[in-house]
């Protein structure tokens, strides 16, 4: 490996390990288990942007809600998916449409 493959890599992961904005893709309504996700977020003093998606959810504890990956306006670094395992390859695909750089 080059030091330019090495420096594509490491720049490919900056999204991954510290993006500028976050997609919770299927959030809960109501406190479950997916919502620690928000709390925690929140609770560490995240700066950037945190987009909420949900199908039928206009918002989500005070925040508004998308519909799907592809309603949230500009771009997305990370998805952090909590959909049940058979929507989970149509969300990774729109994940990637979106050209975010991880989920």
């Amino acid at each position: 490996m080059t030091r330019n493959d090495f420096e594509t890599v490491v720049e490919a992961l900056e999204g991954l390990f510290h993006p500028a904005s976050v997609a919770l893709v299927g959030v809960p309504q109501g406190m479950k288990a997916g919502k620690m996700f928000l709390l925690a977020l929140e609770d560490m003093g995240f700066k950037g942007a945190i987009h909420l998606v949900h199908p039928t959810a206009r918002e989500i504890d005070g925040r508004p809600c998308h519909s799907a990956v592809s309603a949230i306006p500009g771009p997305v670094d990370l998805a952090i998916v909590l959909v049940p395992a058979r929507d989970l390859l149509s969300v990774a695909r729109e994940c990637a449409a979106k050209g975010m750089k991880g989920a």
